[in-house]
Formats: C-alpha cells, sequence, structure tokens
C-alpha cells in the first residue's frame, strides 16, 4: 500500500496519502542495503569466469538502486511536479533507466546463468553505452532546461546516435548467437 500511495504523489493528495508514499520510499531505501549485501556475493561469485558479467550485473544494480533513489526523491510532492513539467527528460529518462538499465540487462543475465552460452562482449559494450550515454543526455538535458541554461545543440540528433548504439548492440549479440548454434 505504502508502495502504491507512492505512485499517487504527483498530483494532488491529502497529506495523509503523501505521508504513506514517504514511508513506501524510505522502506524502498532501506531494502537496498539488504540487496546489496545478496549482490555483493553474487557478482563475486561470477566475476572470474564472467567478468563483463560481473560489470553488466554492477551496472543493472545502479540503475536499480537509481530508480529507488528517484522514486524516493518523487515521494516529496515539490520534487514530483518539477519532473513532470520536464518530462520528456526526467520522467522518460526515469523510466529508460528501469526498462533498459535494469530489466534488459537483467534478462541478459539469466539468459547466460540458464543457457550457460556466452553473449557477444561488443554486442553487451554497445548496448550499455548506449543506454549510459542515452541516460545522461536526458538526464543533463532535463536538468539544463529546468536550471533555465542553453539547452544541448544537436539533442535529437546526438539521442539518435547513442540510442542506434542499443539496437546494433542486439545485432551483435544475435549473430553471436546464430553462429553458436551451428557449432
Amino acid at each position: 500500500i505504502p508502495a502504491y500511495a507512492l505512485s499517487l504523489t504527483w498530483g494532488k493528495m491529502p497529506t495523509y496519502i503523501i505521508v504513506l508514499g514517504v514511508l513506501g520510499a524510505i522502506l524502498q531505501v532501506i531494502s537496498l542495503y539488504f540487496l546489496w549485501k545478496v549482490a555483493r556475493v553474487f557478482i563475486k561469485l561470477i566475476h572470474n569466469k564472467y567478468r563483463l558479467l560481473s560489470i553488466v550485473t554492477l551496472i543493472l544494480f545502479f540503475a536499480y538502486y537509481s530508480k529507488i533513489l528517484l522514486q524516493f526523491a518523487s515521494s516529496f510532492p515539490s520534487l514530483a511536479s518539477k519532473a513532470v513539467l520536464y518530462k520528456p527528460y526526467f520522467v522518460i529518462g526515469y523510466i529508460h533507466l528501469f526498462t533498459l538499465g535494469f530489466m534488459s540487462l537483467f534478462i541478459f543475465l539469466l539468459y547466460v546463468i540458464f543457457t550457460r552460452r556466452e553473449l557477444s562482449n561488443w554486442g553487451i559494450i554497445l548496448f550499455i553505452f548506449g543506454i549510459i550515454g542515452s541516460e545522461i543526455l536526458l538526464f543533463l538535458q532535463g536538468s539544463f532546461l529546468y536550471l533555465q541554461e542553453k539547452s544541448i545543440s544537436n539533442y535529437n540528433v546526438i539521442m539518435l546516435m547513442l540510442s542506434f548504439l542499443m539496437p546494433l548492440g542486439l545485432l551483435f549479440i544475435y549473430v553471436k548467437q546464430v553462429f553458436l548454434k551451428r557449432k
């Protein structure tokens, strides 16, 4: 219930809903400590055998932690309303942080664990650079606009180029999987 109340803090809500939302956000931040204890052990286990996957794991946990911390910040209505004003950057960045930065990398990790097949290193690297670059660009552009600074020139072209790295990385991963099946 507190986590659901957290999603309601974007609008004008009674004080008890906001307090419940803040409580939910605080509980989620506290849970990060326990998640990190488990994550550390997992990263140590896979580091020697799958060095790139241990980096992927670190990035996906960083994305998840960032999501929880941004959710905590958004539990305060004044910050949430400002984020909505710059929706194309902060809200989209937040959604991409979770879906691309966490979920897609988690799926890659599960795929390798359960199939014991390798992914293309170049594919993963390109995909990760696409995620990180586009996230930085989204949040930078939103921050510049919020601070009433000059926006990033050629923002759309840069975003297109960074976003292109993700399907290119997926293509490398796909080609390697097809090549491995033929062996």
